[in-house]
């Protein structure tokens, strides 16, 4: 389904502040925590006659480049997201989760450098023979 520009804000990640990428395991487990955060929402007592408020989201909830990437719904689902991650404890020390737009996530790309070898042959630089300090992520916005 296509997006709406004026929704865009909708696309939304769950990241650290400071930023750094969350790993399967860590995605999974916030995922996880998230998904039960909304059944009990949803399945809280009634305290009106009014429905009880349940968030909803399109598409599938994904890791993507170190971020879990959702779209809300609706202006009301966005709220809702950025209140219950403020309240969840982040799985990286020193970081505490936030909501952010995806179009403020930059894009980066991952960076190697191929070294010829003492015999003149071209080293790749996923062998183990080249340092790992010699791969990086660079913002590519900046470059």
């Amino acid at each position: 389904m296509p997006v709406n520009t004026s929704q865009t804000h909708l696309l939304v990640a769950v990241t650290t502040q400071p930023m750094r990428g969350f790993n399967t395991e860590q995605a999974e487990q916030l995922k996880k925590e998230m998904q039960n955060r909304v059944f009990e929402q949803i399945l809280a007592p009634a305290v009106s006659p009014e429905p009880a408020f349940a968030p909803m989201f399109r598409g599938t909830t994904h890791l993507s480049e170190g971020f879990i990437k959702m779209w809300c719904e609706d202006e009301a689902t966005l709220g809702w997201l950025k209140q219950t991650v403020a309240t969840l404890s982040s799985p990286i020390p020193d970081t505490k989760l936030v909501v952010v737009r995806q179009l403020e996530i930059s894009n980066k790309a991952r960076i190697g450098l191929l070294i010829e070898a003492s015999d003149g042959n071209k080293q790749d630089p996923a062998s183990p023979h080249v340092s790992a300090s010699l791969l990086d992520v660079y913002d590519l916005s900046t470059l």
